[in-house]
């Protein structure tokens, strides 16, 4: 029961259960708890410099408004705005209401829009019902529709289709872990697949008459990690498992706004944000913490994988590649909420390119 209160994320802390005997021989189970912050808004601000005397330096940063168990009823809401480059960044909102018509049925919805560049505008609906099969194992349905708009539709060079997506998935979820934020045993895990249909409605020059009218777009997704105390309650031990794949159906090819963008510190650490580029990728965490609380602690880590570009409406097929990358870092309670801090080196860099990052939990 301990455990269960301690994963719903309401909680700061969560006593041992107390039992008492009532004077009617039932049984009353007492959980003293203390309540999180369960309203924040943060923000984060930086500058960097230009790389060249040809640039101009810009901001970049984040901004994060969270209601979570809104009114005592666990609904929670979230709003997030990044601008990670000069000419990227991206708005997203979500919404999740428990428990629908008093069943094990969770319903949430998405929107999102993404500046990429001077390339493309990504704007995205989505809404998934997840059932609960048991207190630790998912079952999840998605459905979705994207809207790519290329930034530029009368330039010389192509970039990406002018295109509408609606997509359907199933996924499975596990989650064992006794604690969500800094867990100390326990396996979380997510397998999906979805398939969608590309309808393609420009840009009109680069439209002929071998141009497929839509696309199929088949997608296989694996999310999984383990932790697990070594010596004391004090060492943990985590492994991480993370793989992505899409391909496109019949004579239809991949553009820019199908691949995954993956690196930083919440993926590749050691790389910079979205900074490696693939159609399918498979990479492993590895970690080990050195808790100094219960949701603090220190971790050295090394992060590896494959990932693999294949060819597209616009660039051909490139070679794999197998990045490495090794550090340290840290996540930390603060005023702004879980802080996470990492210190990276990518394989084969000299030490004066390790990547310095951080972001809220």
């Amino acid at each position: 029961a301990r455990a269960r209160v301690e994963r719903l994320g309401f909680f700061e802390s969560v006593a041992e259960p107390e039992l008492y005997l009532d004077h009617d021989s039932s049984v009353v189970v007492v959980l003293r708890v203390k309540e999180a912050s369960t309203s924040a808004i943060d923000g984060v601000l930086g500058y960097n410099p230009p790389a060249n005397a040809t640039e101009s330096g810009y901001l970049s940063g984040l901004v994060d408004l969270s209601l979570r168990d809104i009114s005592g009823t666990g609904r929670n809401a979230t709003l997030h705005y990044d601008h990670t480059t000069a000419s990227t960044q991206t708005l997203q909102i979500s919404y999740l209401e428990p428990w629908l018509f008093g069943y094990p049925l969770n319903l949430a919805g998405d929107f999102a829009q993404r500046q990429q560049d001077s390339t493309y505008t990504q704007t995205t609906a989505s809404s998934n019902l997840s059932l609960a099969l048991t207190q630790d194992i998912r079952i999840i349905g998605t459905l979705s529709y994207e809207r790519v708009i290329p930034s530029n539709q009368d330039s010389t060079t192509f970039t990406t289709y002018d295109s509408r997506t609606i997509t359907t998935g199933l996924s499975a979820s596990i989650d064992t872990r006794d604690n969500s934020i800094a867990p100390r045993s326990g396996v979380v895990g997510l397998l999906g697949a979805s398939y969608g249909i590309k309808a393609i409605y420009g840009p009109a020059q680069y439209i002929d008459s071998s141009t497929p009218a839509s696309i199929g777009l088949s997608t296989i997704s694996l999310d999984a990690s383990g932790y697990h105390t070594l010596f004391s309650q004090k060492i943990v031990g985590v492994i991480g498992l993370h793989a992505r794949s899409i391909t496109a159906s019949g004579s239809g090819r991949l553009d820019a706004s199908d691949l995954f963008r993956i690196g930083g510190i919440f993926s590749l650490r050691g790389y910079r944000d979205e900074e490696l580029i693939a159609s399918r990728y498979a990479y492993a965490n590895l970690e080990l913490r050195f808790m100094m609380s219960q949701l603090s602690f220190f971790n050295f880590f090394v992060d590896g994988g494959y990932l693999k570009k294949d060819s597209t409406a616009s660039s051909p097929a490139e070679l794999p590649q197998y990045p490495l990358s090794y550090g340290m870092g840290a996540q930390l309670e603060s005023p702004l909420g879980i802080l996470a801090v990492s210190i990276g080196l990518a394989r084969g860099e000299p030490i004066s390119q390790a990547i310095f990052a951080f972001g809220l939990v």
